[in-house]
């Protein structure tokens, strides 16, 4: 096998950072506060939790390192108004901490070969390789990641 291309390695560093801010942003939150919006059509804490989950959960698979999301019924949703009710934050870190080791391994093993072959997916980034998803989807993750910070502080939760 060869030896992974130095943006993989790069990439599953963050993913090691997003996995620590993943926990640190749900430490200490309620379910009431997890249901909790800032405005009408704003996502709140816990939907935006389980999108974040659930994409990794896809990025394993773009990786090659398949997982069964253990929220499937969710996977199409886009905002909390088409979901009746949310899993509870101690399902989705469970989630989380079960799909990361695949995630980073398979970032940080990914082999050159692999990276640069064309991703299936239809990414917005100009770059249609393996390794262009993946730095989609890190990005993605890193995002919502940041809205959880936010949200946790508006709750008033220490950062």
């Amino acid at each position: 096998m060869s030896e992974p291309v130095g943006g993989a390695a790069a990439l599953a560093a963050l993913l090691r950072l997003n996995t620590r801010l993943f926990h640190a942003c749900l430490e200490g939150v309620t379910a009431e506060e997890a249901e909790w919006r800032p405005v009408d059509g704003a996502n709140g804490l816990g939907f935006i939790a389980l999108h974040v989950v659930d994409a990794r959960y896809f990025m394993a698979g773009v990786l090659g390192r398949p997982l069964q999301d253990p929220f499937p019924e969710y996977a199409d949703t886009a905002s909390i108004a088409e979901v009746e009710s949310l899993p509870a934050l101690s399902e989705l870190r469970a989630a989380w901490d079960e799909v990361s080791p695949a995630v980073v391994a398979g970032m940080a093993e990914l082999p050159p070969e692999r990276a640069a072959s064309s991703s299936s997916g239809d990414f917005p980034v100009d770059d249609p390789s393996v390794l262009g998803a993946a730095a989609f989807l890190v990005q993605h993750e890193s995002y919502h990641i940041g809205q959880l910070s936010l949200l946790r502080r508006q709750l008033g939760h220490p950062p």
